[in-house]
C-alpha cells in the first residue's frame, strides 16, 4: 500500500481517485469467465447434493418398509404415538392418567419379580 493514495500497490488510481486496475478490458473479459466458471461449479455442486439426498431418501424409505414388514404391530404403536403426540395430547389429562397408570403396573412388575427372587438373608433371621 502506497502512503499517498492508499491504494494497494499493483493499482492504479482512476480520474476521479478510485483504485483501478492498469487494464480495464482484461477484467471485462475475465469477469464472465469466473462466473460462468463459478456457475459450472455450483451447478455441479448442486447436482452432487441433490444426489445425495435422493440416495439418502431411499435409504430411509427401504429402512421404515422393512422394519413395517417385520414388526407390524410395534410400527402400528409408534404411529399411533406419533400421531398422539402431534395432535397435542401429551398435556392432556388422559397422558396424565396413563402415566400414572402405567407406573403403577410398572412398580406392581417390579415388586412381583423382587418378591420371587430368592432372599439372601440367613434362614433363621426371619
Amino acid at each position: 500500500m502506497t502512503a499517498e493514495t492508499g491504494v494497494p500497490n499493483g493499482m492504479n488510481v482512476g480520474p476521479r481517485g478510485n483504485p483501478s486496475t492498469s487494464s480495464r478490458a482484461t477484467s471485462r473479459t475475465s469477469l464472465p469467465q469466473s462466473l460462468t466458471e463459478a456457475g459450472r461449479q455450483l451447478r455441479g455442486d448442486v447436482e452432487s447434493l441433490a444426489s445425495h439426498a435422493s440416495s439418502a431418501r431411499s435409504e430411509v424409505v427401504d429402512f421404515i418398509c422393512d422394519y413395517a414388514r417385520e414388526r407390524p404391530i410395534a410400527t402400528v404403536a409408534t404411529a399411533a404415538g406419533v400421531g398422539y403426540l402431534l395432535g397435542g395430547g401429551l398435556g392432556s389429562s388422559i397422558t396424565r392418567l396413563a402415566l400414572g397408570i402405567g407406573s403403577r403396573l410398572a412398580v406392581a412388575v417390579v415388586a412381583r419379580e423382587l418378591g420371587a427372587l430368592p432372599s439372601t438373608a440367613p434362614a433363621g433371621s426371619r
